[in-house]
């Protein structure tokens, strides 16, 4: 898509009726992101627009959206480097992750809900449990807790082993139900008491079937 085609699609979807426009992994378009949506905001665009990303970005790339984006949807994925380069290929996960997320957090503050339970402005960082790995969940959580002890966490179960998992025996399946336990307890223990907490059978319906005409019903 060229940048006036993406403009009208966002204002298509405003017009629809959609809540918000939905960027995943935006961080490789962030140029002609921004492009877009300075112009779809000059013609009418009001509803929020999410910058759903891995929180590698960089601090840099998110100092460079600010003022466009309305909520920062972002995974805290490690506690530890080892395990990012390891599982993900990637150095200095870490410390680039928490940049991106305080600047996050400096722009749009703590989440705002509406009325109905609708985000309108704000963080919300989200950590997957591994198997095996329930030290770097602790680690990850505390990294988060560093930016604000009331920000918004979604802790998610649904790790399904997949792709190259079969390459790491110790991830090559689901978590148990004590290591969810243990990871939620942590995060009580911690005093994250805002956001949300997936079923620990999430994986069974949350991956999507590439096989199906609608992958994600």
């Amino acid at each position: 898509y060229n940048i006036a085609e993406f403009v009208k699609i966002m204002l298509d979807l405003q017009k629809e009726g959609d809540l918000n426009i939905d960027l995943v992994t935006p961080t490789t378009w962030f140029r002609q992101i921004k492009e877009a949506v300075i112009e779809a905001k000059k013609q009418g665009l009001g509803i929020p627009i999410v910058w759903n990303t891995n929180a590698y970005d960089g601090a840099k790339i998110i100092r460079e959206v600010e003022g466009l984006v309305d909520i920062y949807l972002p995974d805290f994925k490690y506690g530890d480097d080892d395990l990012a380069l390891k599982y993900s290929g990637v150095k200095n996960y870490v410390q680039i992750a928490k940049e991106s997320i305080k600047e996050m957090f400096g722009q749009v503050g703590n989440l705002i809900l509406s009325q109905d339970g609708i985000a309108k402005r704000g963080v919300i960082v989200r950590h997957l449990i591994l198997p095996n790995n329930i030290g770097n969940s602790f680690k990850a959580l505390e990294h988060i807790k560093e930016t604000d002890k009331d920000i918004y966490v979604y802790l998610m179960t649904q790790y399904e082993p997949v792709y190259m998992a079969k390459d790491f025996p110790e991830i090559n399946r689901n978590i148990t139900k004590k290591e969810f336990e243990r990871v939620f307890d942590y995060l009580v223990k911690l005093g994250l008491e805002n956001g949300w907490v997936q079923e620990l059978e999430s994986h069974s319906y949350l991956l999507p079937d590439f096989t199906k005409d609608n992958p994600f019903s």
